[in-house]
């Protein structure tokens, strides 16, 4: 176990990330010197957006429009099928798994070689406090660049842009600042090469084909995961949390901007979230307390960070999974397959059930 010590030493080594760390809790805690930048911002366009809907069809309903033909009906009932074709076929993987298990055996085949990381857990703390405080730059001279003419033309841009148009760009300038960090703190400060995620292609589709099968295995799992949010937000008399990401899907006559948010929720976000949670956050926590323990916590962590009550307990079974493939087998691609398919899945079921509720 490596941890380094709360020495003289190690504040003067990381004196600029505590200078940062106090410039980014002073952003925060003084939210309303930045309102009248937020006021310039026009609220999104009436007709943007749906109003949510409460006529959504009864079982009798649903029942006609499928014998109609009605693409979202049918879509549900599939969804549905292959939700209880699953977990019957999740429940039989899993028992294989369990018996292989106690005979000593291993299902989940290795396909490389982890090697160790060069980086400890102090640097994705640094790599946090950066990214958050370059989130707080940008915003910040979007803020004063009204007053000093540098960059005043993209500003009006900017804050021209609506709602959903100024989350893409936030989306954008998001993954591209998460991997720029990760890629100069390992190839540049530690000098290792970005496959040391585990970003190796090597027995792709076997790999595919692990993540795919992993995800069936999963799905008895998240079910009882959600039956038990579900039982814990009654009991707390907690509603479910609006997620913006997927409010974006209410949108009408702005194909472009549907199918960028379709390829960051379903492709691109999977593949940067993987990269930083568990080839970077993993393999950090793993160097320093071990695999159970760094297990544990990266999905703690992404599940806190995905901000949702009902949602925690399942997102931390599902990173606990991806976690528990990234040991075994070596790579991130199983990883990057689940977590695909489970976005996928999602915004599959959202955009049908916004169908059926129109």
């Amino acid at each position: 176990m490596k941890i380094k010590k709360l020495t003289p030493g190690f504040f003067r080594e990381n004196v600029i990330y505590l200078l940062l760390l106090l410039f980014i809790s002073l952003f925060y805690l003084m939210p309303g010197s930045f309102d009248s930048f937020t006021e310039t911002m026009p609220a999104v366009e009436g007709g943007d957006l749906i109003e949510a809907q409460t006529n959504f069809p009864s079982e009798e309903g649903l029942k006609k429009l499928f014998t109609e033909g009605n693409i979202y009906a049918i879509g549900l009932y599939g969804i549905g099928i292959l939700l209880i074709l699953g977990f019957i076929a999740g429940i039989g993987m899993d028992l294989v798994f369990i018996i292989f298990k106690l005979r000593g055996g291993e299902v989940i085949p290795r396909s490389s070689i982890m090697p160790e990381a060069g980086w400890q857990v102090i640097d994705v703390v640094r790599v946090i406090i950066l990214y958050l405080f370059f989130s707080c730059l940008i915003s910040y001279v979007f803020f004063v660049s009204r007053f000093t003419f540098v960059v005043e033309s993209l500003v009006v841009k900017v804050a021209e842009l609506d709602e959903l148009s100024r989350m893409a760009l936030s989306l954008s300038i998001s993954y591209l600042l998460i991997l720029s960090l990760l890629i100069y703190f390992i190839v540049i400060k530690y000098k290792q090469k970005m496959r040391v995620l585990g970003l190796n292609v090597r027995n792709f589709f076997k790999n595919v084909f692990l993540g795919a099968a992993g995800y069936i295995a999963f799905i008895p799992l998240l079910i009882l995961a959600a039956y038990v949010s579900f039982l814990l937000a009654s009991f707390f008399n907690i509603g479910p949390e609006e997620n913006p990401l997927l409010n974006v899907f209410q949108i009408e006559g702005r194909p472009a901007l549907l199918v960028y948010f379709v390829v960051c929720i379903c492709l691109l976000g999977p593949v940067v979230e993987e990269i930083f949670f568990r080839g970077f956050l993993y393999k950090a926590l793993k160097k320093s307390f071990g695999v159970l323990p760094a297990v544990v916590v990266s999905s703690v962590f992404f599940a806190w960070l995905h901000m949702t009550f009902i949602g925690f307990l399942p997102i931390m079974v599902l990173g606990l999974l991806l976690a528990y493939l990234y040991e075994k087998n070596g790579t991130l691609i199983p990883s990057i397959t689940i977590h695909i398919i489970h976005n996928s899945v999602i915004v599959i079921s959202v955009m049908i059930f916004k169908g059926l509720g129109s």
